[in-house]
């Protein structure tokens, strides 16, 4: 069987340790499999972590920029809308604390602020219905069933 050197890790590999690629001299990529996946690990997250990135997600859902969150944020001391309490969700992708989420009008898009895991989920669950909110207050203050 056919074989290549791995112009990262050195190490001579089977061809079919190689992506196929059709602008490559030989058809295959110059690295192997094993070291695409770690480079591609390696810069995903670099990019996860960085501003341009942020802001194209933040843009692309929300219509604000990095800036415009770091303001919200600022606003809100650093915590949530809802509970003031600070995120405590792990980001499995980058084991980091996950960032504060941001909580928009469903149907007009505008952003309220930002919100914890657990309250950007209250919300969702509830689908933003204020009657169910308010029975629920009423229910956790024992006024639900009291004749």
């Amino acid at each position: 069987m056919k074989s290549k050197i791995c112009s990262k890790c050195g190490i001579e590999k089977e061809i079919n340790k190689f992506y196929k690629h059709k602008t490559c001299k030989d058809g295959y990529l110059s690295f192997c499999i094993d070291c695409k996946t770690e480079y591609t690990k390696k810069h995903q997250i670099e990019y996860w972590k960085s501003d341009s990135y942020k802001s194209s997600i933040l843009r692309k859902l929300f219509g604000i920029d990095i800036e415009q969150y770091r303001n919200i944020l600022e606003k809100q001391n650093g915590v949530c809308a809802i509970c003031e309490q600070k995120e405590t969700v792990i980001d499995k992708r980058i084991n980091k604390v996950r960032r504060l989420s941001v909580d928009h009008d469903h149907k007009t898009g505008k952003v309220r602020g930002l919100l914890c895991a657990k309250c950007n989920h209250l919300l969702g669950n509830i689908k933003d219905n204020i009657k169910i909110l308010n029975r629920s207050i009423l229910y956790l203050e024992d006024k639900l069933f009291k004749d």
